[in-house]
């Protein structure tokens, strides 16, 4: 899973309680699972695209969490 982050996702940016994710295309899909699967507690919900994921967060600050989680993921943290 960590690989298919490292590997696919090119931007990853939080607004509010939304996280947006932006992939090579055709990645979006496999990257929303993986996404949904880190902190299932902090995600309401995902939707992907060919390129694009929005995850909608529980909050501002699990929206922050996330997006930390996901870049240290990509840092290979």
């Amino acid at each position: 899973m960590n690989s298919a982050i490292t590997d696919a996702v090119i931007k990853i940016e939080a607004a509010g309680n939304i996280v947006v994710v932006n992939t090579f295309s055709g990645m979006a899909n496999a990257i929303a699972v993986c996404c949904d699967a880190l902190s299932h507690d902090l995600i309401v919900g995902s939707v992907a695209g060919d390129d694009t994921i929005i995850i909608i967060a529980r909050s501002a600050e699990a929206a922050d969490d996330l997006n930390s989680r996901i870049k240290e993921i990509i840092r290979g943290q």
